[in-house]
């Protein structure tokens, strides 16, 4: 008698123009297409055409909200077969029309929801295992982990459950949810391994670009200059000692012709001397300037050498890893 009265209560409800919540506000237009969507809906609910009905019930009151669209969405989701959008849409209308002062839709609603509570379909996603990376889906859509082993409400019909997690085996199963009242359960084990993902190793960097670099920074360092410096600076070295024994060979000739004068000279002893010791400095200077010159010439043909050879080490490199 109590579902009777409900329904015939609602079929008088349902037959007055939506009355939009208090509130809400909305441009005119939006009210104009708002208004379209829900003369369309009632003639496809009067054809029975309660699939294609639901949808635009659905966008007038998302355009426009009101409590009499909820209730016309509540009651196509019922005909449908939706019981589930129908329960918690019908629920929804209690507190709206409860603050507009409509306390026969609070009645009609209040009245529908609880006759849909003992037809339900619910389904229970049961997890085995909690690990932080893993992820349900119920038809795409991720389940929250709060809801992990509750029974929810549902609408009936063919279901699909997924698991992932990085580096395992996703789980995957279609289950049909029959009308209710009835209980699906659905169980999610431990995800195994997945053997097909490869574990990432870190492998030194090994590109050309990094040999190059290498061999760029040996060129920058260059070693064949350094050997150039050295040089050169033992052939400063030996032309600063040829200069001064040549400069200790001129001053001991002076002597020389002081000690020994006259054309031809006539030398003592200490001439003698002085002029062997005279020689003796030119010869040295000699073989220190020729030293010098050795050196710096080296010091030359390093200095300029050196960025090819350093070129030539580069060019082998790349052209090794061009085979790799």
């Amino acid at each position: 008698m109590v579902m009777r009265r409900g329904a015939l209560v609602a079929a008088m409800l349902l037959a007055l123009p939506p009355v939009r919540t208090a509130g809400a506000q909305s441009s005119g237009e939006q009210a104009a297409a708002a208004e379209v969507l829900f003369e369309q809906g009632r003639k496809l609910m009067a054809q029975g055409k309660y699939g294609a009905a639901c949808p635009k019930f659905a966008e007038s009151h998302r355009i426009d909200p009101g409590v009499g669209v909820l209730l016309f969405l509540g009651d196509c989701y019922e005909r449908n077969g939706q019981t589930a959008s129908a329960w918690a849409t019908f629920r929804a209308v209690v507190p709206l029309a409860r603050a507009a002062g409509q306390e026969e839709r609070v009645r009609a609603a209040t009245e529908r929801s609880a006759a849909l509570d003992a037809r339900l379909s619910k389904l229970e996603i049961a997890v085995s295992e909690s690990a932080d990376n893993v992820v349900v889906l119920r038809d795409g859509m991720e389940v929250a982990r709060s809801l992990w082993g509750a029974a929810v409400a549902v609408d009936p019909g063919r279901r699909t459950i997924e698991a992932r997690a990085p580096g395992r085996q996703s789980f995957w199963v279609t289950v049909d949810v029959p009308p209710g009242p009835t209980l699906v359960r659905v169980e999610v084990p431990v995800l195994a391994p997945d053997s097909t993902v490869e574990p990432v190793v870190e492998r030194p960097r090994t590109t050309e670009t990094s040999l190059m670099t290498r061999y760029d920074r040996a060129a920058t360092k260059r070693p064949d200059r350094t050997l150039a410096w050295v040089a050169g600076s033992i052939g400063l070295a030996g032309v600063a000692v040829g200069t001064g024994f040549g400069l200790a060979a001129i001053s001991a000739w002076s002597d020389v012709k002081q000690l020994c004068p006259g054309t031809p000279r006539r030398c003592d002893n200490a001439g003698f001397e002085r002029a062997d010791t005279a020689e003796a400095y030119a010869t040295a200077s000699t073989i220190a300037f020729a030293l010098g010159a050795a050196g710096i010439g080296t010091a030359i043909a390093l200095w300029v050498a050196a960025p090819e050879r350093a070129a030539r080490r580069s060019g082998a490199i790349v052209g090794a890893t061009g085979r790799f």
